[in-house]
């Protein structure tokens, strides 16, 4: 989890370094902390459990 923390404040910071908005920042840490998952899966819960 701290990894988590780590690359998404690295994320923020260097997005805000090159002048992104706060909307393109909210945005790119939204799709950060969804990860590249299949769209319909989720990734917390295995398959066999549903």
């Amino acid at each position: 989890m701290a990894d988590y923390g780590r690359s998404a404040s690295s994320l923020a910071t260097a997005m805000l370094n090159e002048g992104k908005s706060p909307q393109e920042i909210s945005a790119a840490l939204s799709k950060h902390a969804k990860g590249d998952h299949l769209e319909g899966q989720d990734p917390v819960s295995p398959t066999y459990l549903k």
